[in-house]
């Protein structure tokens, strides 16, 4: 449906737009008609459900003569830092963010939009189309942040029906159980244990007000987390850590398809405090729940010291790393202390 204003206007996302915008995204990153990212359920629950994080736009788009020509989805939250209260700025990181190759200059000026929303933003990895465009407009690359594996079920390819033969697959599978056996990790030295919950509560908030600084994060607060939590297909599950029967942290886990393989994600992983045994026995713990729930492979993200260090105990690998940029010009967001980020930045939780 055209808008009835003017041509290449930015407009905010309307319900009536999402079938469109669906087949934009989907053709314009190179995906399958029926992507689960381009779906109309998913794109209604992203971008024009409540959150309760901010009641602004969360989709922009442009159209031309009635089409949508470039489209830019927002992740509004705000930036704390660990012993101090309240915000320390707002902040939000784009998704989907596409422009049409035949209308140069689209993808900037949407840019432009997403930067009268809050006080500085952030990105993790995305294309290089985005990241260049980041860096012509004076994003600081702060350094990249590693991302871990572990292979849970190494069968796993033996599924494969496609791509390489059946030779190559036995070969890989045997790699991947030499690798799970000599990376199998230590044992835990203490015992942590998983409650999960429906829906986030007070103990969320408890959680953040005894984390031990110096330590960086965007906002975790229960809404927030919820919000993921309703999200329209399988896999998201949210969890408590406890040490006899006292909560001190939380957790997102999400289980995904890729192919033939089942992928989970340690989305979140927050905690009170830095103690190393904890956070081993934390990751420990959510990726035997995760092979429980039948994934073949784990991932996580080690932003911080004490977590890529913990994971590497608990038998991850390093696999990648995406690379972390920040447009901050009044300097607002401290340089000199570590950043917690994990999958929950962006759309990487469900994606």
């Amino acid at each position: 449906m055209s808008p009835t204003t003017s041509p290449r206007q930015i407009v905010p996302l309307r319900l009536e737009d999402v079938p469109e915008l669906g087949r934009f995204l989907a053709e314009g990153f190179h995906a399958p008609p029926d992507a689960e990212f381009a779906a109309p359920d998913v794109l209604r629950w992203k971008y024009l459900e409540p959150w309760g994080v901010d009641d602004g736009p969360r989709s922009y788009l442009v159209h031309d003569d009635g089409r949508i020509i470039g489209h830019v989805g927002c992740a509004v939250t705000n930036w704390r830092v660990a012993g101090k209260p309240g915000a320390a700025a707002s902040t939000l990181h784009m998704m989907d963010w596409l422009g049409s190759p035949a209308h140069p200059g689209v993808g900037v000026s949407l840019l432009r939009q997403t930067h009268r929303r809050t006080e500085t933003h952030y990105g993790l990895g995305g294309s290089l189309w985005a990241r260049r465009l980041d860096r012509a407009s004076r994003y600081e690359v702060l350094g990249s942040v590693p991302v871990f594996q572990k292979v849970l079920r190494p069968g796993y390819r033996l599924r494969s029906t496609g791509g390489t033969g059946p030779t190559r697959r036995v070969l890989a599978s045997a790699r991947d159980l030499v690798r799970m056996v000599r990376q199998r990790g230590e044992t835990p030295a203490r015992r942590i244990g998983l409650r999960r919950v429906e829906t986030f509560g007070n103990e969320v908030e408890d959680v953040l007000g005894r984390v031990e600084p110096p330590l960086v994060f965007t906002d975790r607060r229960p809404s927030l987390l919820n919000a993921i939590l309703r999200y329209p297909r399988t896999g998201l599950t949210g969890w408590l850590l406890e040490i006899e029967g006292q909560v001190v942290g939380f957790a997102l886990l999400a289980l995904k398809s890729q192919g033939k393989a089942r992928v989970g994600k340690v989305v979140e992983c927050f905690l009170t405090n830095g103690n190393p045994d904890l956070w081993h026995s934390s990751f420990d713990a959510l990726a035997n729940e995760l092979r429980d729930q039948g994934a073949d492979v784990a991932l996580a993200i080690g932003s911080v010291p004490r977590a890529s260090t913990a994971l590497a105990r608990a038998g991850f690998t390093h696999a990648h790393d995406l690379e972390f940029h920040l447009h901050d010009r009044a300097r607002t967001v401290p340089r000199d202390q570590p950043f917690h980020l994990t999958f929950l930045e962006a759309d990487y939780a469900y994606t």
